[in-house]
This record gives C-alpha cells, sequence and structure tokens, in this order.
C-alpha cells in the first residue's frame, strides 16, 4: 500500500532540515446538535467566533448551496473543558432541545488530532449533530528550519440516506516573531448524497453510499534557531442525517488531483483515527490524522 509506506515515511525517516519541537499545549473539544437552516448559502463557507482560540473559525455552512447550522454554546451537550494536550474526548446518546447526538470523537494527542461522528437524527429534521475540537499550541525551532509548512484535512465515512450530507473544516494560524501572522487558507470538505460534492482547497469523491476527501494548503517559511511558534486550529465537523465521517488516508487518486503533503506538520498524523473502509476509496486499516501539517522526509 504506497499510501501506507508514504505515512512510515514521513514519520520514521531523517530530517533535512532540524523540526520544531512540540511544547506544551492546551485543548477543548465539544459534542453537541444544532438547528439549521435558513436560504441556500450560495456563496462562500460562513464561520462564527470561537472563545477559545479567539478566532472566526467554527464552521456553520460550507457554502455550495448548503443551509447554515448552529453551532454555537448553547447547544453543545459534552464539553471537554481546556485540558492539556494530549487527550481525547467522546459523547455518545446525548440529548438537548434540538435532537440525539449518536456518537461523536475527538482527539488532541499532543501534536495529532482526530476525529469521528455519527449522526441518527431523522431526515428532514433541520438537525445536525456536530464535533468541535480547538487547541492552542506552542513549538520551539530547534536548530532552524527552511522548507515547508502547511495543513492538510481528510475525511471518508458512509451515506445512509439519499439526503445525507455533511462537512468538516479546518482552520490554522501560526504565528512568530519571524514567521509574522500566517492564516492558512481554510481547508473544507463536503460530502453529500444528494448533490454535488466539493472542497475548498480540496475535492470530496462521492457515490450513492460513500465519500472520500482530501485538502491541502502550503507555504515555504525559514524558521530560526531558538525561534517559540504559537499554533491555533480548529476542527469542525457537521453530520445530518444518517451519516458517518471521520478520517482516512489519503488515497494516490487524491494526492495526485489535490497535490502531496505539506513537509512540515505542527498539529500532525493520529495513527489511532480510523473508520471502516467506504468501498474503493478508504484508504488505509489505520487512519493518518485529522489534520497534518507533516513533514515529507526523503528517502535515505
Amino acid at each position: 500500500m504506497r499510501f501506507l509506506a508514504l505515512a512510515l515515511l514521513a514519520i520514521a525517516a531523517t530530517p533535512a532540515t532540524a523540526i520544531p519541537i512540540f511544547q506544551a499545549s492546551t485543548g477543548s473539544i465539544v459534542h453537541g446538535v444544532a438547528p439549521y437552516g435558513g436560504a441556500p448559502n450560495n456563496g462562500g463557507s460562513t464561520y462564527i467566533p470561537n472563545n477559545f482560540t479567539g478566532l472566526v473559525d467554527i464552521l456553520t455552512s460550507p457554502g455550495g448551496g448548503y443551509l447554515t447550522a448552529s453551532p454555537i454554546i448553547a447547544n453543545n451537550i459534552f464539553e471537554s473543558g481546556v485540558q492539556n494536550l494530549g487527550f481525547s474526548f467522546a459523547g455518545a446518546s446525548g440529548v438537548n432541545a434540538n435532537g440525539v447526538f449518536n456518537y461523536g470523537w475527538a482527539a488532541m494527542t499532543g501534536p495529532l488530532m482526530g476525529y469521528l461522528l455519527t449522526d441518527t437524527n431523522p431526515d428532514g429534521t433541520g438537525r445536525a449533530s456536530y464535533t468541535i475540537a480547538s487547541m492552542n499550541g506552542t513549538w520551539v525551532e530547534n536548530g532552524g528550519f527552511n522548507g515547508q509548512i502547511g495543513a492538510w484535512l481528510s475525511t471518508g465515512g458512509f451515506f445512509g440516506s439519499p439526503v445525507s450530507a455533511g462537512a468538516v473544516s479546518l482552520r490554522v494560524t501560526v504565528q512568530s516573531n519571524a514567521l509574522g501572522l500566517i492564516a492558512f487558507p481554510e481547508l473544507v470538505l463536503a460530502p453529500r448524497a444528494n448533490g454535488p460534492c466539493f472542497g475548498i482547497n480540496g475535492i470530496t469523491l462521492c457515490n450513492a453510499t460513500t465519500f472520500a476527501g482530501f485538502a491541502r494548503t502550503a507555504q515555504n517559511v525559514v524558521i530560526p534557531n531558538g525561534e517559540v511558534i504559537n499554533v491555533r486550529a480548529t476542527l469542525t465537523v457537521i453530520a445530518d442525517p444518517d451519516f458517518t465521517m471521520g478520517l482516512i488516508v489519503p488515497s494516490d487518486q487524491l494526492l495526485n488531483a489535490v497535490g502531496p503533503l505539506p513537509e512540515f506538520s505542527f498539529v500532525g498524523m493520529d495513527p489511532s483515527a480510523a473508520i471502516p473502509e467506504p468501498g474503493n476509496w478508504i484508504l488505509a486499516a489505520i487512519g493518518l490524522g485529522a489534520v497534518a501539517i507533516s513533514r515529507r522526509r526523503n528517502a535515505r
């Protein structure tokens, strides 16, 4: 499996320049059920403020004709509170005034992130399950880095209804004295059983029952030795109805269509974040993490 070989190479091979070292960081994970509606959003994706990161980075609609959800604090059912990374947090069999939350899981284990979300609310109720995972992280450069940093997002899963739909987004901001403020372009993947699937800075491939998607962004930088780097990242996952989505390893088909993994990861790969194979596109027995700004190293 070439994608698995790529993953192992990214983890094990020797870097060309020294990579930043992860420091103590904090995160917060919530799960809930939100109403959605309004006019179809035929414009771009929309977001609301996040009181944890201080940014406007929680997805409410991916655009492309989707409606708009309301994943606000009042609609949370399960809340992890602020915790030191790494940790994972699951919610199951919860209820609020909007509907039933079946199951959601997210993890931020040091510089790793992962997710899985299932929704079982009935068709046509205007209610969607959501998971939001946010982190404020710190790294210190050890030796000097000259190369590419970025972010990538993957998703795959199953449509259980002819009207199943969902979206997942990743917003990443990196800041340091040398880098200034880098707000990476949004990464959004939006699968649906009825209507065109799409991605922002990526693609989503769908058939009647399964889907897989991959998005990436990257930028060349120079990071001096001793630089303290602050990273804020938020993953938003929205699903409705009768719908399952989680992390996959991007296939050669997806990588060839969108581009390779970025060179260096501040939010890395989580090998524990696996979901069952959806048809021909899911892409391994282990999942590479939800989000990665991952170091792709040359074999020696």
